[in-house]
């Protein structure tokens, strides 16, 4: 398999990953994180009719510090709410206080996993028992999680496509994002 580019936050990783130079990537403007967020968070319609919460994105945005995974992840994250008061919660989060060192993890990712659905959490949590950089395949995830009762059976669906689309509701995302090599 041939890597031709690579996202990683670890100067090691890339330099084991790729025989290419190193693109260091900087953190974008207020104003760019804003349009990303947007796009994300109205469904890539304008923010026009959420006034109330274009205000309170803008706050997001900002304690976001440029970081445009964390403003996608949020973005999306905050698309299915709509209620200001929920949106409210985010920047007031304690969450923003820990620092990355401390808990290995951006504070804006640690607010997508506490938002994620219960189910969805109980999968992610799942994950954590495997070694850092444990490859599995998504049918072997899938089965696991079907072992372990994790999977709730849906209409007339087969509990592996349930699997499936625990998967695709941005779980692996999520546990891709967070995650340091």
């Amino acid at each position: 398999m041939e890597v031709r580019s690579l996202s990683t936050r670890s100067e090691i990783v890339a330099s084991k990953m790729c025989n290419v130079p190193a693109c260091y990537l900087q953190t974008v403007s207020d104003e760019a994180c804003w349009l990303l967020f947007a796009w994300h968070a109205f469904n890539g319609g304008g923010s026009g009719q959420h006034s109330i919460l274009e205000v309170i994105g803008t706050k997001i945005v900002r304690k976001c510090e440029g970081l445009t995974l964390a403003v996608k992840s949020l973005g999306g994250l905050l698309r299915s709410v709509q209620d200001p008061e929920e949106w409210k919660k985010i920047p007031k989060s304690d969450i923003w206080e820990l620092s990355e060192r401390e808990s290995n993890i951006l504070p804006a990712l640690w607010l997508s996993y506490h938002y994620l659905p219960p189910h969805l959490k109980r999968c992610f949590a799942y994950c954590s028992i495997f070694p850092k950089g444990y490859k599995i395949t998504k049918e072997k995830l899938i089965m696991l999680w079907m072992a372990e009762d994790l999977l709730q059976p849906q209409q007339n669906k087969r509990i592996e496509k349930v699997g499936n689309k625990y998967l695709l509701q941005s779980l692996i995302k999520v546990a891709v994002s967070t995650s340091k090599p």
